[in-house]
């Protein structure tokens, strides 16, 4: 790998090191959320000055959009993220969706006026504003621009659909192209997200490195006694289309029709299609939301599982997933990306094609079985235990701000 050289910073700032984390609003929940407030944390740990900056959205920050002609997109500094210091970043055009990272005088601002730069989002495009400005950085990412759009694209409408394909998608696609191409280092969150973007640039395999999302291990722990009731589970936003919900209403539906007590309590939000759906199975009553749990709520909902259910169209690791491991459910996932690198398939929980037939086998197997349920429920905890815990994460933080700085983090 390329050495950088050290940021030029004077006595007096580098007593406190100041680091800007480019980052997705804090609006949108899930894995980047976590990954953000996982680096903000330990570089404030470190004694870092760490401000995260992220782009303003026509729905949340609309006062911060430009009009070109009529009005500058703007900059506005908040309070989000565990209360840390926080930028959002204005932008012209949010429709096209590439512009909300395009390079500008806002973003070129927050970066000059910082030592160290990483980027953290669900693709690598995040650190558009820093590949642009040439400046050494590392890229913390969960997919490629394919993979994080492909299954929204089917779900959306035709007009949107192929305003998407011709002008967002390939305008994304080139800023993936930049990135890869610049002077940042990409930490894959999993071998199946580091092996889809080094497909990408093949002669620049050395860029990659693993660094999965950390799980709390003392946290996140078996219940003292497993639930006596049959209780399947899903954490994300079943709103999103990559997720699948469709297949997981499924695998409860055949589950209960082979004569299994079986319930599904699901964190996050519902929507009138959700609804819909649900009831299009007859599954009013045995289907139930949470909503947006906290870090104690959402403790709680793993203990009392049976089965954890993954049935994703893509996921780049699924941090849900190995939580579930760690709290010692079973975990049934489809083949699609992230999972297959902590699921060993009848080892520890279970992988299957995209099938509801399959999947719901699957799931009353674990379900029907208590001997095969409390071995998948050990094994499933120690095999995530080392590879995912923070230790690992701070070890090779610590060795790619070396590689990347030349100098102690």
């Amino acid at each position: 790998m390329k050495l950088m050289n050290k940021p030029n910073i004077d006595t007096e700032s580098s007593k406190r090191k100041r680091t800007l984390i480019v980052s997705l609003p804090p609006e949108i929940i899930g894995g980047v959320g976590a990954m953000t407030r996982i680096l903000a944390d330990f570089f404030r740990d470190k004694g870092h000055d760490v401000t995260i900056a992220y782009y303003a959205t026509r729905r949340h920050r609309r006062e911060l959009i430009g009009r070109p002609f009529f009005k500058k997109s703007q900059s506005r500094t908040e309070t989000n993220f565990s209360s840390h210091h926080c930028v959002a970043v204005g932008c012209n055009f949010p429709e096209l969706e590439f512009s909300y990272t395009q390079h500008s005088s806002l973003w070129q601002d927050l970066i000059d006026s910082h030592d160290y730069h990483i980027a953290a989002g669900g693709t690598v495009v995040v650190a558009a504003p820093l590949a642009k400005a040439c400046v050494p950085h590392l890229i913390w990412c969960a997919s490629d621009v394919y993979g994080d759009r492909s299954a929204r694209q089917a779900a959306m409408s035709l007009a949107r659909r192929v305003f998407d394909k011709s002008v967002v998608t390939p305008g994304l696609k080139r800023q993936e192209q930049q990135v890869l191409l610049g002077q940042g280092r990409v930490l894959a969150i999993s071998p199946f997200t580091r092996d889809c973007l080094s497909a990408l640039i093949p002669a620049e395999r050395n860029k990659f490195c693993l660094l999965p999302i950390p799980t709390d291990m003392k946290y996140f722990t078996p219940p003292m006694k497993p639930a006596s009731a049959i209780t399947l589970g899903f954490a994300g936003r079943l709103t999103d289309p990559r997720k699948n919900a469709s297949l997981l209403f499924q695998v409860i539906a055949l589950v209960r029709k082979n004569g299994v007590d079986a319930n599904l309590k699901i964190t996050g939000e519902t929507s009138p299609e959700l609804n819909a759906e649900i009831k299009r199975h007859g599954l009013n009553k045995f289907v139930s939301f949470a909503g947006i749990l906290n870090r104690e709520g959402l403790r709680d909902f793993y203990q009392g599982l049976t089965v954890f259910i993954i049935p994703s169209y893509q996921e780049g690791l699924s941090i849900v997933g190995i939580e579930a491991m760690a709290s010692g459910v079973p975990v049934v996932s489809t083949r699609c990306g992230g999972p297959e690198s902590f699921v060993r398939d009848g080892k520890n929980g279970y992988l299957t094609d995209f099938d509801a037939k399959k999947m719901a086998a699957r799931v009353l197997d674990i379900c029907t079985n208590s001997e095969l349920r409390q071995k998948f429920s050990k094994t499933a905890r120690s095999s995530v235990e080392e590879k995912y815990g923070f230790e690992n994460f701070k070890e090779t933080m610590k060795q790619e701000w070396q590689g990347m700085w030349q100098e102690d983090l």
